[in-house]
């Protein structure tokens, strides 16, 4: 597997997690009648993070999530931007955190060189 594939599956599966919905569902393409706020929120947060923290482009987020074109994924990373704006501080930055550190160490502890193996307590 690629680097940016595992980096991107990362991604996806802490935000699902986070926000308690189907990873499948997550990445499913969009269909607004058929989903629940907490999962449009979850698409837009994913959208943001593989943009700015992955630096892809918005038609390689699109095809990864399943959307029709890139400009879904650019509507969604701009909705996450405007709550940052609204919140100044708020709960979509805690969340984008907690999400930036998950990741983090879900990378880190993936990488470790074979036979070394690292607790939680060890975590640096």
């Amino acid at each position: 597997m690629k680097e940016e594939d595992r980096r991107l599956e990362t991604v996806i599966s802490a935000v699902a997690e986070a926000f308690d919905v189907d990873q499948v569902a997550l990445v499913s393409g969009h269909d607004r009648r058929a989903t629940t706020e907490s999962l449009r929120t979850a698409r837009a947060i994913v959208a943001y993070l593989l943009h700015e923290d992955l630096k892809l482009s918005y038609p390689q987020i699109a095809r990864a999530m399943g959307w029709r074109n890139h400009a879904s994924a650019r509507s969604a990373s701009v909705t996450v931007e405007k709550m940052m704006a609204e919140q100044d501080d708020g709960p979509v930055f805690t969340v984008l955190s907690r999400l930036r550190d998950i990741v983090t160490q879900r990378l880190q502890l993936e990488i470790k060189p074979p036979g070394k193996h690292m607790s939680i307590k060890e975590t640096p």
